[in-house]
């Protein structure tokens, strides 16, 4: 039973010429069949399925068409199933199928009956809604006529027709407007293309600006960050002037506290007379040292005195006593000059050191009241001083050829000199640093 089963699934395949077993076709049979079943090789087994048709732009036509296009293929198969010919013309001999063929026809055709059943469902649908819409078309119509004549209805057509044409036009005068306010818009605009050129214009320069500005910072910033070195240099500058001494450095007056030697100022010895080694010569260039040194003490402490004043000549150095009734006594630090008294008598032409040393202690007497004033928590004056005394000797007493005691007197005076020679520079310095 098989084998006659396979024999019958053989011969229909065998017989079957819609092209669905050329291949087993060419292996059993002569050169002969293969030719004729050549003839309905181009029908493929494919042409079952049906191809949906291309979308139109009107629904209704594009529904129709496909319907029918569904109609035309439905009866196609019918056809097919029968045993005809595909097309219409009757000289063709007709199609043969196999069992495959016949069930794949047969379900293409419950598929395109669904599909028409679909599409008619869809046709009904679309009938009876546009009857509902005709339908209340023709409600609305005759509850908006109804009871009235023909004139009535022409007079609603007209009042229709003119609040129409009202309507027209004041959408007619509203675009208007709405022109005039284009006009207007496009105006300012253009006014403000105007504006944002010449803010444009004035921010570029403003720009121009600031890169001007900011070189001038970065130079700025030069220059300050160099006038705070040149700062930090006169400060370190200032203080190390603030610890040099300028009145020891420019007058080096050393004392021999013994009173051994002869005090010096600048290497030069501050004698009574010539004795040995040391001449006139010398003598006269220290005191005129001494009395520069006074000079510039006075300067340095604001000091005036108004009897007194120095002279610091060279060879030999002068002071000059003013008193009230403006006479003037000039006393010579040195020999080699006359020497006047306060009476206006003349001296002997010798060396009268003796009143030279008298009025410079007078002088010295008033500077050192004055800069004790000025400075506070002075160490001990070396020597105290009067008018006539320094120390133990009173210069009024003194003989001139007691030349032991005259030497312990410039000893004295050296070691005053000395004290307010320091005392000035400690002034100068606080005076300096505030």
């Amino acid at each position: 039973m098989k084998d006659e089963g396979r024999k019958v699934s053989r011969a229909s395949q065998l017989g079957c010429t819609c092209g669905h077993s050329q291949r087993l076709v060419r292996t059993m049979v002569d050169d002969n069949f293969s030719a004729t079943a050549g003839q309905h090789a181009s029908l493929d087994a494919s042409f079952v399925h049906l191809t949906r048709p291309p979308p139109r732009e009107s629904s209704n036509d594009s529904n129709h068409e496909g319907l029918l296009e569904t109609l035309r293929h439905s009866s196609q198969l019918l056809r097919v199933a029968q045993g005809n010919a595909i097309t219409q013309h009757l000289s063709d001999p007709g199609v043969s199928l196999c069992q495959d063929c016949i069930d794949r026809v047969a379900q293409a055709l419950e598929s395109d009956t669904e599909r028409l059943k679909m599409e008619s469902l869809a046709y009904e649908r679309a009938f009876i809604a546009e009857e509902e819409r005709q339908k209340m078309l023709r409600n609305a119509v005759e509850s908006n006529v109804a009871g009235t004549s023909d004139s009535s209805k022409d007079d609603i057509l007209v009042r229709a027709a003119t609040a129409f044409n009202d309507e027209i036009k004041v959408l007619k005068a509203a675009c208007e407007q709405h022109e005039n306010e284009l006009h207007y818009l496009k105006s300012l605009q253009k006014q403000q293309m105007v504006l944002s050129q010449q803010l444009e214009l004035k921010e570029d320069g403003i720009w121009e600006e600031q890169n001007a500005l900011e070189l001038e910072a970065k130079a700025l910033d030069n220059i300050i960050a160099q006038l705070g070195t040149h700062c930090l240099r006169a400060q370190k500058d200032l203080e190390s002037l603030s610890m040099v001494k300028l009145h020891p450095t420019l007058f080096d007056l050393v004392v021999d506290k013994r009173g051994l030697r002869y005090p010096l100022i600048n290497e030069l010895r501050l004698a009574f007379r010539p004795k040995g080694d040391v001449e006139w010569k010398e003598i006269n260039a220290a005191w005129s040292q001494a009395a520069q040194l006074i000079l510039f003490i006075g300067a340095s402490v604001d000091f005036r005195s108004r009897q007194w004043r120095v002279v610091p000549l060279t060879p030999v150095a002068k002071l000059i006593f003013i008193s009230p009734d403006g006479k003037r006594a000039v006393y010579s630090l040195g020999s080699g000059h006359e020497t006047s008294s306060p009476d206006g008598s003349r001296a002997k032409r010798a060396p009268e050191m003796s009143m030279s040393l008298r009025a410079l202690n007078c002088l010295l007497d008033e500077m050192i009241r004055h800069i004790s004033s000025l400075v506070e928590n002075s160490p001990k004056l070396p020597y105290d001083i009067s008018r006539h005394r320094i120390g133990t000797y009173d210069l009024s007493r003194l003989d001139e050829s007691d030349d032991s005691s005259w030497s312990q007197v410039i000893h004295s005076v050296a070691s005053n000199l000395q004290w307010l020679s320091d005392r000035a520079s400690e002034y100068t310095l606080e005076a300096t640093v505030i």
